[in-house]
This record gives C-alpha cells, sequence and structure tokens, in this order.
C-alpha cells in the first residue's frame, strides 16, 4: 500500500485500493482493515502477540481488523 505526503501535507494516492484506504479532503488518510478471527483455545499458551497489532490471551474469537499483507503471531514462551 503506498502513498504520498506532498510539502504542503496533502495525501496523494498512488496505489491505495478503495477497500482498505481512503482519502478524505486530501489531508485525511482512513485505513479500513478486513476481520480476521483468531481462536487460540486450541493450543496451551497463556497469550499471543500479533505483530505490530496487539497482544490477547486465549479467548475465543478475537478479532482483528488487519490490512493486506503478511502478519505473524508469536506464542508466549511458556504454556499453561
Amino acid at each position: 500500500m503506498h502513498f504520498e505526503v506532498g510539502l504542503d501535507g496533502t495525501v496523494r494516492s498512488t496505489n491505495l485500493s478503495d477497500r482498505f484506504a481512503v482519502v478524505r479532503d486530501g489531508k485525511t488518510l482512513e485505513l479500513h482493515g478486513g476481520d480476521v478471527v483468531v481462536d487460540a483455545t486450541g493450543v496451551s499458551y497463556s497469550d499471543y502477540t500479533l505483530v505490530w497489532a496487539g497482544r490477547a490471551g486465549r479467548e475465543k474469537d478475537k478479532t482483528w481488523k488487519l490490512l493486506p499483507g503478511r502478519h505473524q503471531i508469536f506464542v508466549s514462551s511458556k504454556a499453561m
């Protein structure tokens, strides 16, 4: 996802999908992620981290709003 910001602060779209990113009023870049559900109840780790998005416990059906691209999950170092 690429965009440019001019010297005057104006945001210019160069490669943005209308579904995930919209430029409003020339100065606001709105991001809209897709719903991705992670159900971590099937593993014995107490929590996990979705890199750059946050940390979550073993709750069922944690919904993340993610942009297209590669993502990584790291589990805690100690199993319960």
